[in-house]
């Protein structure tokens, strides 16, 4: 699973966490001194409520850190061990890692936004007539700059993460057939064990099924507990399906993503 996407798993991963305990230690103790010679300013200020608060100095400093350790640890693995995947390993995972961060900071923003809201809602319902209906719609437009674009933004968001989980599963698809002729010898070979991106399940010999994996959440059916006299094993990106002795298919996962059979399919001798 990381062999097929990852250059050297074990050392990668090793490599990585030092680094990222370099980068964090090296930013508390000199990622100040160093942003304010560059010339960001990072003294303390008021919070900026909308999108101005993506372009501050404080959030361009760190923007350009990361960038820069980003681009130092890519850099590094590219040239000491060239991998087919390296791209969206590594590039692409720190684009999640730093979209995640992001979404984070839309949260802060519109926090900050509701303070002051909140405080000229409560002033105008005290009836002093301080606070002025232009000053209320101000505000929601205020929120509309922020909420909007974030709306565009969980959508491309979960497109990418769809889109790298897609990788990910070819790069292992690439990994196994390569290997095929290590164990095409071994009796059900290709059906014996199949995964979607996030678990596997294996064919035992007395015909049951076991998984693992990451376990079920929202709209996720869960394994027939019943489940036997299985023969072969089919998956999709979430959910899989099993072909029973008699002909008949069991499935659960994801219900979106074929984790559901709605209808009698009769006797059924290939899945697809």
């Amino acid at each position: 699973m990381f062999q097929s996407f990852f250059p050297k798993p074990k050392l990668f991963f090793l490599s990585l966490f030092g680094w990222v305990a370099v980068l964090i230690l090296f930013w508390y103790s000199f990622g100040d001194i160093i942003g304010s010679a560059l010339g960001f300013n990072l003294e303390e200020a008021s919070p900026v409520i909308g999108l101005g608060h993506f372009i501050t100095p404080q959030f361009l400093w760190f923007d350009a850190y990361f960038l820069l350790g980003l681009l130092s640890f890519y850099g590094f693995w590219r040239y000491y061990r060239p991998h087919e995947w390296q791209e969206w390993s590594i590039l692409g995972s720190a684009l999640l890692v730093f979209l995640s961060y992001a979404s984070v900071q839309v949260s802060v923003v519109i926090n900050a936004w509701y303070g002051p809201f909140y405080d000229d809602i409560q002033t105008a319902l005290g009836g002093g007539g301080e606070v002025t209906a232009g000053q209320l719609y101000s505000h929601l437009a205020v929120f509309c700059t922020i909420a909007f674009p974030y709306i565009a933004f969980i959508i491309a968001n979960r497109f990418f993460t769809a889109h790298f989980i897609f990788r990910w599963r070819t790069s292992m698809n690439n990994f196994y057939t390569t290997r095929w002729k290590q164990v095409r010898h071994i009796e059900g070979a290709s059906q014996r064990i199949q995964e979607d991106t996030m678990r596997f399940a294996a064919i035992m010999e007395d015909g049951s099924v076991k998984e693992w994996g990451k376990s079920c959440t929202t709209s996720c059916a869960p394994m027939p507990d019943s489940l036997s006299n299985v023969t072969a094993i089919y998956s999709t990106d979430s959910a899989f399906a099993a072909l029973l002795g008699d002909g008949s298919v069991e499935a659960w996962g994801d219900s979106d993503n074929g984790g559901n059979v709605s209808t009698d399919l009769g006797k059924v001798k290939m899945v697809f």
